[in-house]
């Protein structure tokens, strides 16, 4: 399917729904953020390393220097590692939220977003599902560690992993990872090239919020409310961006998802799905 093609269908897809986008990302967000607020003080890696530190000890102090930036480092890595892995479930849901809403389309149906769904991958599959989450997640933070341009290939390449999910709830981890690779194997470039725009306008953004906080710190450093006031509208605005990049990430996914890789129509080319 052509890409303009996709986008018409993202447009027409999401009027009327996108209030309902906004509030189900809020939401995400919200159990996010009680999970991590939660978890966070009970994890082993929130355990301060050097509790016992003699700090009147010139020796124990030289080594807290030596190690506190790594164990610092990897400690919030880590608890970040497994708030995301915790919540993912819910990331879940709402990738299949937006399945269904292209579902309903196909269907010849008014699409619309259901808040219920962003619970729906609480499910018999849950554990298989989270595993197979985390497994991506490690080995995309994996990549992009290496370099930049690995990790993004491979998230491409992991993009089909949630809604093979939905659509074959018994697939099993090593078929999940395997199909995600063979669908998106001549669709990489596709997808990306979808992305652009959106990748092209966040890198205007940042370069944007980088001009303004220094011309906030240089030119007002004496003004503190001219500051703060800075800090709150690049913050409000930081939010609603990411917001809508976010949900056009999700509805651009779904969409190409199912109207090319996965179509269930039997007016769409069937390239993969097994009737």
């Amino acid at each position: 399917m052509d890409n303009s093609l996709i986008r018409r269908h993202c447009k027409d897809d999401m009027k009327g729904n996108w209030f309902m986008a906004v509030v189900m990302s809020i939401v995400l967000s919200v159990i996010s953020m009680i999970i991590s607020r939660v978890l966070m003080p009970v994890m082993p890696f929130s355990v301060d390393p050097f509790a016992n530190i003699d700090f009147t000890d010139p020796a124990q102090l030289e080594a807290i220097s030596a190690v506190s930036k790594s164990t610092t480092i990897i400690s919030s890595f880590a608890s970040n590692m497994l708030i995301s892995i915790i919540t993912s479930v819910f990331a879940l849901g709402f990738s299949w939220s937006f399945l269904d809403l292209v579902d309903q389309s196909i269907s010849g149906e008014t699409p619309k977003l259901k808040l219920e769904l962003l619970f729906s991958a609480i499910n018999r599959n849950v554990f298989k599902n989270v595993l197979i989450l985390a497994i991506s997640y490690i080995l995309t933070v994996l990549a992009y560690f290496l370099l930049i341009v690995p990790g993004i290939v491979l998230s491409l390449f992991l993009t089909p992993l949630p809604f093979l999910l939905k659509d074959k709830p018994d697939i099993s981890v090593g078929a999940a990872f395997s199909e995600s690779f063979e669908l998106m194997k001549r669709n990489v470039g596709k997808l990306f090239s979808l992305y652009i725009p959106y990748i092209i306008g966040f890198i205007i953004y940042i370069i944007a919020v980088i001009a303004i906080m220094f011309s906030f710190i240089t030119g007002e450093s004496h003004n503190f409310m001219g500051l703060l006031l800075g800090i709150i509208l690049v913050t409000i605005i930081s939010v609603i961006v990411g917001v809508y990049i976010h949900i056009k990430i999700q509805v651009i996914s779904s969409q190409f998802y199912r109207r090319h890789l996965a179509p269930r129509s039997l007016e769409e080319s069937n390239i993969y799905f097994e009737q």
